[in-house]
Parts: C-alpha cells; sequence; structure tokens
C-alpha cells in the first residue's frame, strides 16, 4: 500500500513558487469589463452616432444641387461612386477618431487614476498588459465601427430614398468602403494606444493625438502639396492613408491617395510602430 507524500514548506532561503499570471484571455477580460463598467467610451460613441446621422444627412441632401445660381453642382449627384463612398465612408473618418481617444484615454487613465500599480501586480510582465490594452481597445473599435455604420448607412438610405435615389450599395468600391471601417477602425485604436504608453499625461496625450489628427496633418499635407518632393511623401502620412482606404486612389487638388490595399497597410504600419514604441518605452519605465 503506497502512503501518500506530505505536502512540506520548502526549506528557508529556497525560491518560493509564483503563481502563473493570468495572461491572455483573464487579463483580456478584465480590460473588457473596465470597458462595460464605464460611461467613457458609450457616451464618446453616442455623440459620435449623433455627429455622422447629421453629416450623413447634410451629406446626402446637398450632393448634387445646385446653390446661389451655379451653373452646375458643386458635387456629383448621389448616383456617383465616388459620392457614395463618401456618404458610407464619413462613419470610417468619425469612429476613426473615437478609436484614436479611446485609446489614448485606456492607457493613459492607468496613470492618471493611479491604478497602473495595481494592474501591473496582475501583469507582472508589462507587455502582457499594453497587448491586454490594445486587444480590448480592437474590441472596442470594432463595435463602435459597427454602430456608426448602421447609423450612417440607415440614414443615408432613408435620405436617398427619400431624394429618389436608390440605396447604391452596388457602386463602385462602395462595399469595399463599409468592410474596410472595420480593420482601418481598429488599427487607428492600436496609434491611440500607442500614443498613450508614449505618452504619459493623459491631457498632453489626447491633445497631442487628436490634435495631429484633426489639423496639423492636414496642414503639413497641405504644405507637402506645394513642393514635388512633398507630393511623393504626403500619401505616406497617416491621415491620407486613413483617406485612401475609402477614396479608391483618387486624386485631389492636394493629395494622389494610395491605392485602398496601399493605404490599409501604411497605417496598420504606424499602428505597429507606434504600439512597438510604446511597448519599449513602457517596459523601461518606473512606474512608482
Amino acid at each position: 500500500m503506497t502512503v501518500p507524500e506530505t505536502a512540506t514548506a520548502p526549506p528557508a532561503g529556497a525560491p518560493q513558487p509564483v503563481a502563473a499570471p493570468a495572461w491572455p484571455g483573464r487579463l483580456l477580460r478584465a480590460e473588457l469589463l473596465k470597458l462595460r463598467t464605464t460611461r467613457t467610451g458609450w457616451i464618446t460613441v453616442l455623440v459620435a452616432a449623433v455627429a455622422v446621422l447629421a453629416l450623413t444627412v447634410l451629406i446626402t441632401v446637398t450632393a448634387g444641387m445646385t446653390f446661389n445660381g451655379q451653373s452646375k453642382p458643386s458635387t456629383p449627384a448621389p448616383s456617383d461612386p465616388g459620392t457614395l463612398r463618401t456618404i458610407y465612408g464619413l462613419p470610417f473618418s468619425i469612429a476613426s477618431t473615437v478609436a484614436l481617444a479611446l485609446g489614448v484615454l485606456a492607457m493613459t487613465g492607468e496613470f492618471r487614476y493611479q491604478t497602473i500599480t495595481p494592474s501591473l501586480l496582475a501583469a507582472p510582465r508589462r507587455v502582457q498588459l499594453v497587448v491586454a490594452k490594445i486587444g480590448a481597445q480592437v474590441v472596442q473599435a470594432v463595435l463602435a465601427a459597427a454602430a456608426l455604420l448602421a447609423v450612417g448607412g440607415a440614414t443615408a438610405m432613408v435620405v436617398l430614398a427619400a431624394r429618389n435615389y436608390g440605396p447604391g450599395l452596388a457602386a463602385d468600391g462602395v462595399l469595399r468602403t463599409i468592410v474596410l471601417t472595420f480593420p482601418g477602425t481598429a488599427v487607428w485604436a492600436v496609434v491611440g494606444v500607442g500614443v498613450g504608453t508614449l505618452i504619459r499625461n493623459q491631457v498632453a496625450a489626447l491633445v497631442t493625438a487628436l490634435s495631429w489628427h484633426l489639423m496639423v496633418e492636414g496642414i503639413l499635407v497641405l504644405a507637402l502639396s506645394a513642393i514635388p518632393v512633398g507630393r511623393d511623401i504626403a500619401p505616406y502620412l497617416p491621415g491620407p492613408a486613413s483617406s485612401a482606404i475609402v477614396t479608391d486612389d483618387t486624386t485631389n487638388s492636394s493629395v494622389h491617395y494610395l491605392p485602398w490595399w496601399g493605404g490599409s497597410l501604411v497605417l496598420l504600419g504606424y499602428g505597429l510602430v507606434f504600439a512597438a514604441f510604446g511597448l519599449i518605452t513602457t517596459l523601461r519605465r518606473d512606474i512608482s
């Protein structure tokens, strides 16, 4: 008969067993729980949905119309594929800003509210925490994109029907624009988390990211488009690369956009670079 061994405490000075960190499922679930139980994401998406509804109505109603005695419309009619891509691509423009802002807030909030210490106690390897943040923000970005696409698409179809136009989903590039909204928005969430890991201060990180995304980059693109070499550089900035997803390699007065797949790859590259730099700096910084 075998006698079971009696558990004994390890001798003094011996290494103590360390419990494995909650990785990867538990960390991701914890981050998703934070998103479900805080109001920031819900309120931001709600405000964005109102903006999508209002702008979709404005663009769809005015498309193809003449104003102030114009001889021809300032924009093509809603039957034009380019106009339809603009209408159905509007949710992506707003969802990308939402994903960027929420990604920044997700990481910088840990430092602002001093929750970074308990978070790292649950995930001693900092790379795990950052990757979990990225995963949760990607999920949130995809859900936000779906919500904004639903609002924008439904609004566009109602207004188009009221103007005796079809929904236009079969027009060239429209369905691709809708589908690419999901990965495009997800990449902007990765960029947001990356910026948040690079810049700890929440206000500074948010102002820097949104200022660049909404204003500074537009000015830089205009400046670059004024010189021959700059015209070759401008399409590879994050904003034009993002716009290329919905503009389908068209040319306007300032930028010759990349093809949609080129813009997707460039934007993904920015997301990976920001995330990588964020991981490196977070791993090397002292928290306390």
